[in-house]
């Protein structure tokens, strides 16, 4: 219905005289006064200006619709076309049938036109999908919500909460109070209310662990990459709650406070919750927290701006709704007895729910215990454990010190494990232990007991199939508190059980070793430092690599680092140095990776172990071809090869070749590279080594794609990206992502190369390749730059360059520069444009990249014509 007229800096629209009046239709009945009198303006003056020609620009679009229409697909731009008419038609009914729904307050005021920015963004945003899909947006969130099984009491405090955040001047809503008084199911309540306001929500569980970079890719998306730091990421993710109406809750917030002075943990963190407040912004924020947050105050006065931050501290139910709460628990006791269990617990959720638990069935236990109806949870869960058998308070010991939730042969093993035989041998030899249906049977009925005396929790997993069942933090403090003698001796029991897990077969997933994760992590905490460095070497970092779980290696390896020494064999130094080297690398590390490379060489030469020593010299090899040294990377790899030819290992000798092969790509030898790589392709393919296969087919598609053959370089990187994506090797599905990207933006396929950039980026910071980030970045600048799209493309390359020059990625820096010549070329900035250009040259010249110099020099004489 549109067809868009394509101009190199200025995008319009032409429509027909069907979509004219389509889309005057459907503005008289949206749009408001102001965005009415724009159109009707624009008409008239058409009208005068050429009979019949309704072309209309982008900017003026814009102004009458709210937003930009003009998104990119294949093959051109996009405007107002029929399905996005029909979708406008389509949402104009529902604002009618969803009249008598919990949206209808919003819906009608879209209706009438007071927010028919909303409406277009709604619609034009999410045009693959329903109507139904746009209204009803998802909460962007870390997890599941939580279910709320107990709600009484909280509606006045609900409807308040409402109120308040119809202040314009609010910004930050604290939701205070002690664990267990029902924070957590306030602020879902109140999401519940008030998520049709916003144009989107967020929900982040905070652990211990969370960081700030956990928000920002949940705030940001894509929009994460423009940002150089985490000042900048600050201010973009306020600049989109300025532009957006947004809610964001974070929940236990008190888990990234420090103790004494609660601050948050990570200063970004902390200068975020700070720019909640007071910065310019029409969004709300809402935390739960135990403490309140120090970051919160004003920094020029020291205090918390009561007009900006309201804090809400949550006290007990009131008497009426704690009765109901224990009678929807099933208590028969009088009135009179409730309020008083009430009056004396003061309406604590939590101790509510334990007291009805407690006295389930027993009418007048509690009366006849008062001593237990305190506002401390210790007695009661100490006369909850009482009440159970003695098989389940041992279950509920064993289960303390679980990191993870457990399933019911877990809980079965727990339960029944002794040192006898059958455990020990499982433990050692790494198989599951085989139970009995009455020993399944019997752990099921004291796990139901458990769950319905609310001291367990469960849940359905629908990836394994099966219930998964955990303790509340509450009770988990509290077991950990009363059993401290005898926490060696329940890690142990954990430990034996997660060992009986070692023993995996071709693992798929990060959940299929867990098992083994769980093991390192429970011996390192007994001390058996020698077994957790030995979980690692032998059974994880071939996996946690290979799928680019590269950060948590990483922190796994310096938690073990100072334990090196005193518990690794002599003859088993150098491979333990060069995986912790390997995890350096990984991350960008490379100096620091350098050094322990260098210390397995030493350590090799002393032993006189040549496979050591070939593969020390590999590695150094790789570090200096990343940093662009390709004759001395040259003269390390073929060190390692020579070595090599002592003894038969053929995957390390494929290894070196493919190493060379990719450093005699980037030199332009292109056929001495094609025949290293196919070399290499054949070892690889008698071993039936995937992983090979896959890097070796990258790098002969990089090759073709060098050569400009695109239609080949497609064919080779797909077959590469099918073997990484059997083995699940996210580095290399990455790279393969990011090569295709290259071609279809050689192709001219810009929206497809952005596409696949994208993907390349999304993962590369999933495993935190730093590199590799950069390089995506790097990539989506120069697709900006093809577009036409100078000022985006300076952000991305600005940003590239500052990656790359903390990495010393010369050759990308080359390319960067060779960017950055032809943006200025384009903005007439031409003593500038040869600055850059002759930066490019030079740096291409002194690594001897020949084809590479003659491709820039051709792109350059091709941009001055």
């Amino acid at each position: 219905m549109v067809n868009p007229k394509e101009k190199r800096h200025r995008k319009t629209y032409k429509f027909t005289p069907e979509g004219l009046s389509i889309i005057n239709s459907a503005l008289e009945k949206l749009a408001d006064e102001r965005g009415k009198q724009l159109w009707h303006t624009w008409l008239e003056g058409k009208s005068q200006e050429t009979a019949g020609d309704y072309s209309i620009s982008a900017d003026t679009l814009k102004k009458v619709l709210g937003q930009t229409v003009g998104d990119r697909v294949e093959g051109g731009e996009r405007g107002v076309d029929e399905s996005s008419i029909t979708k406008i038609k389509e949402l104009l009914a529902l604002l009618v049938e969803y009249k008598d729904t919990t949206t209808a307050n919003r819906l009608r005021k879209l209706k009438r036109g007071q927010h028919w920015e909303e409406v277009v963004s709604l619609d034009w945003q999410d045009l693959d999908k329903t109507p139904e899909e746009i209204i009803n947006k998802p909460v962007i969130s870390n997890q599941t919500l939580p279910a709320i099984p107990v709600w009484q009491g909280r509606d006045d405090l609900l409807n308040s909460l409402q109120e308040s955040l119809k202040d314009p001047m609010l910004r930050v809503l604290v939701i205070l109070g002690q664990g267990g008084i029902g924070k957590t199911s306030l602020a879902v309540k109140l999401l519940e209310a008030i998520q049709d306001n916003y144009s989107q929500t967020y929900f982040l569980k905070v652990q211990e662990s969370s960081s700030f970079d956990d928000l920002a890719a949940m705030v940001l998306g894509d929009l994460r990459i423009n940002c150089k730091n985490e000042n900048e990421a600050i201010c973009a993710i306020t600049n989109l709650f300025s532009k957006q109406r947004c809610l964001l809750i974070l929940d236990e917030l008190e888990e990234i406070l420090k103790p004494f002075n609660r601050c948050a943990v990570a200063e970004e963190f902390g200068k975020l919750l700070n720019a909640f407040a007071y910065s310019q912004h029409n969004s709300h924020i809402i935390l739960t927290s135990r403490e309140i947050p120090a970051d919160l105050a004003d920094e020029r006065g020291g205090e918390i701006d009561p007009m900006l931050v309201h804090m809400e501290i949550v006290q007990g139910v009131d008497p009426d709704a704690s009765v109901a709460i224990l009678k929807d628990r099933k208590l028969k006791d009088s009135d009179e007895d409730l309020k008083w269990v009430a009056e004396r617990v003061d309406g604590h959720v939590f101790l509510l729910s334990q007291l009805a638990a407690l006295a389930k069935d027993r009418k007048g236990y509690l009366r006849k215990h008062p001593e237990l109806v305190t506002k401390k949870s210790d007695p009661i869960l100490q006369e909850q454990l009482a009440r159970q058998t003695e098989a389940a308070r041992d279950l509920l010991r064993r289960m303390c010190v679980l990191r993870v939730p457990i399933d019911l042969e877990g809980l079965t093993f727990l339960r029944l494990y002794t040192e006898e035989d059958r455990f020990e041998s499982a433990a050692a030899t790494g198989e599951a232990v085989d139970f009995t249906d009455d020993e399944l049977e019997e752990t099921e009925y004291i796990i139901k007991q458990l769950v319905a005396a609310n001291l367990v929790q469960s849940r359905y997993d629908e990836n394994c199939c099966s219930f998964l069942y955990d303790l509340h933090r509450i009770t988990i403090d509290f077991l950990q508190k009363a059993y401290a003698d005898s926490l060696p001796d329940l890690m142990q029991i954990a430990y034996k059980f997660y060992c009986t897990g070692k023993n995996i077969n071709n693992p798929q997933s990060i959940e299929d070793i867990l098992p083994v994760i769980e093991a390192q992590y429970f011996a390192f905490q007994l001390g058996k430092y020698r077994e957790a460095i030995y979980l690692v070497i032998e059974n994880l970092e071939c996996y946690l690599r290979r799928w680019g779980y590269w950060k948590q290696l990483n922190e796994i390896y310096e938690l073990i680092i100072p334990y090196v020494k005193e518990y690794v064999d002599q003859s088993d130094m150098p491979n333990c140095l060069c995986k912790i080297g390997i995890s350096y690398r990984d991350i960008g590390k490379w100096d620091l990776a350098k050094e322990y490379f260098q210390k397995a060489l030493e350590i090799s030469h002393k032993n006189k172990s040549e496979k050591d020593i070939a593969d020390s010299l590999m590695y150094l090899g790789d570090i200096e071809d990343k940093q662009g040294n390709w004759n001395e990377a040259e003269k390390l790899i073929r060190q390692s090869i020579e070595i090599r030819k002592n003894f038969s290992n053929l995957v390390d000798m494929a290894d070196s070749l493919a190493l060379l092969a990719d450093i005699e790509r980037k030199r332009g030898n292109w056929d001495s590279a094609k025949e290293m790589c196919k070399q290499a392709l054949q070892i690889f393919e008698e071993l039936g080594d995937i992983s090979g296969k896959g890097r070796c087919w990258g790098i002969l598609g990089d090759i073709e794609r060098n050569s400009r053959n695109w239609d080949q370089a497609e064919i080779f990187v797909s077959q590469s990206l099918e073997l990484s994506e059997r083995v699940n090797d996210r580095f290399r599905i990455a790279r393969c992502f990011g090569v295709l990207g290259d071609i279809e933006r050689r192709r001219k396929n810009f929206d497809s190369a952005e596409h696949l950039y994208k993907q390349a980026l999304k993962l590369r910071e999933e495993i935190g390749d730093l590199k590799g980030i950069a390089t995506s970045i790097g990539c989506l600048g120069a697709t900006e730059l093809d577009r036409g799209n100078l000022d985006e493309t300076e952000k991305y390359l600005n940003q590239a360059l500052l990656k790359m020059k903390k990495l010393g990625m010369i050759w990308n820096i080359g390319d960067i520069n060779f960017d950055f010549a032809i943006l200025e070329k384009r903005r007439c900035n031409l003593t500038l444009a040869q600055e850059y250009y002759n930066k490019a040259e030079e740096i291409f010249n002194k690594l001897g990249a020949r084809k590479k110099l003659e491709q820039i020099q051709r792109e350059w004489m091709e941009e001055h014509n």
